[in-house]
């Protein structure tokens, strides 16, 4: 029977009663709230109950404070025998449903009744702490879930060239209370010199960790320090879903691999990196060094140790200018371009004089019959509509791009940057030193882009270093 989720007026007194008798069965887990108070809370529109044939088997009640833009979330009830089937997931999504307006949904609940899990897995976050009311004093926790509103100073720009993630051990070394000889390292990342070049930022996993700290003073330090830090709040649906990816391929990399809750957490910090549209995370723990390759593969993620991003910030930094979020969650597809299918290419890319037409189509299919190995390659959007259009090989140290086009499209300037840190990539892996783009008609976006990406022109074509070698790339690199 299926399980509806609706809300009890002040004028229903069976439901409201329901309520309150599932909240007296379970008094040990729940904060004390008078019988008068469902009524009233009721009668405000903060009182849903999950219904199941007859039966109430749980209940959400919550204050709308007229002075405050979020939710005060009092209880969140569940039948013991009902547990495990949803249901506080189901009443969390009504309230969302109902008062979008709203910021987010605020709760306290006491650390000792280790309910932490489920309000993670309900997508809460610890926000702060306070001491109860009551005679022995105990400490609440804070749970806030945000609904998704634009913040103005989160979405504000960094001025700094490249944003890094920390994880909570690097967190640990820069603003712990007890320092150590490893900590030498992170503190580095602070270095004076780099001020001006790096942005350090945390994910809600870090809050996580820091809530799970022991020691009440130690967690207090760390909570003041959060504000010191640039703060991500991705999405929470994207970053379970990443989060699965992550998992499927760690399995698959790492057979041996035990899939319990830290390893999870460590999934989490990639994950919530590249739903911010990040791309470099710093983590001195190596257990999520290990899945370095897992964390690139998948996410796009950077998993380097502190004194890497200070010995290779620039690198890391063209590395996120060039992944922004405005691509995250889009369907793009990389494929070579199939013999005979050149003509349907005209219509998509720019042209212009002696390179129009049947012209155009041809010279991707000259080159797929040259000496030269040349890689044709197309990128299509989740529609299947050609974007991107580049050819490319290796010869000697410099690797050639006779074509480079981009189609018109709302994220042209985004791919086309992109592109030009792909080909630089590329030239690293396959041992060239420069990408020289001799395309005489490239597209206009492209040629914007390599003007801000450090490309020159020589003679007609754009000429660029590819950065520091890093030796070939197998299965991807051809030449004369």
């Amino acid at each position: 029977m299926a399980i509806k989720v609706v809300p009890a007026s002040e004028g229903q007194a069976e439901l409201i009663e329901a309520a309150v008798a599932l909240g007296d069965r379970n008094t040990k887990t729940l904060g004390h709230m008078p019988r008068g108070a469902y009524p009233k809370l009721a009668a405000d529109g903060g009182l849903l109950v999950a219904v199941e044939g007859e039966e109430v088997i749980g209940y959400a009640l919550f204050r709308l404070p007229k002075r405050s833009p979020h939710v005060g979330l009092a209880h969140l009830c569940v039948a013991i025998e009902h547990r495990k089937r949803g249901v506080a997931r189901l009443l969390v999504d009504a309230i969302k449903k109902r008062y979008p307006q709203r910021l987010g949904i605020k709760a306290k609940c006491r650390r000792d009744y280790w309910l932490s899990a489920m309000w993670t897995k309900l997508g809460f976050v610890p926000r702060g702490e306070a001491r109860g009311r009551g005679q022995d004093g105990e400490t609440l926790d804070g749970w806030w879930l945000d609904l998704g509103h634009p913040d103005l100073f989160a979405d504000v720009e960094s001025d700094a060239l490249l944003v890094v993630t920390v994880d909570h051990g690097v967190f640990v070394d820069l603003r712990g209370r007890t320092a150590g000889n490893a900590t030498s390292e992170s503190k580095a990342l602070e270095a004076g010199w780099l001020s001006d070049l790096v942005e350090l930022a945390f994910t809600p996993q870090l809050l996580h960790d820091v809530r799970d700290i022991g020691d009440i003073g130690d967690r207090k330090q760390q909570r003041a320090a959060l504000h010191e830090l640039r703060h991500l709040t991705p999405g929470q649906e994207a970053v379970v879903a990443r989060v699965e990816d992550l998992a499927q391929a760690a399995r698959n990399a790492f057979p041996e691999l035990l899939l319990d809750t830290e390893l999870e957490r460590r999934l989490r910090y990639v994950a919530e990196t590249s739903c911010a549209g990040l791309q470099v995370l710093a983590t001195r723990d190596p257990e999520l060094t290990r899945l370095a390759d897992v964390a690139w593969e998948v996410a796009g993620v950077r998993v380097v140790s502190p004194s890497a991003v200070t010995l290779h910030v620039d690198e890391l930094r063209q590395a996120q200018v060039y992944r922004p979020a405005d691509l995250m969650g889009t369907e793009f597809r990389t494929g070579e371009v199939v013999p005979g299918a050149e003509e349907e290419l005209v219509g998509f890319f720019e042209q212009s004089g002696d390179d129009s037409g049947s012209a155009f189509a041809d010279r991707p299919r000259r080159l797929a019959a040259d000496t030269v190995m040349w890689r044709r390659e197309l990128l299509r959007d989740g529609q299947g509509r050609p974007v991107a259009l580049y050819v490319w090989a290796v010869d000697g140290r410099t690797l050639t791009v006779p074509v480079l086009r981009t189609a018109a499209h709302a994220l042209e300037q985004t791919l086309a940057r992109q592109l030009l840190f792909l080909l630089k990539r590329l030239g690293r892996e396959c041992g060239a030193r420069l990408v020289r783009i001799t395309d005489a008609s490239a597209s206009s976006a492209v040629r914007a882009a390599a003007g801000d990406d450090g490309f020159f022109d020589d003679g007609g074509a754009l000429v660029a270093g590819c950065g520091c070698v890093r030796g070939r790339a197998r299965g991807r690199c051809h030449g004369a």
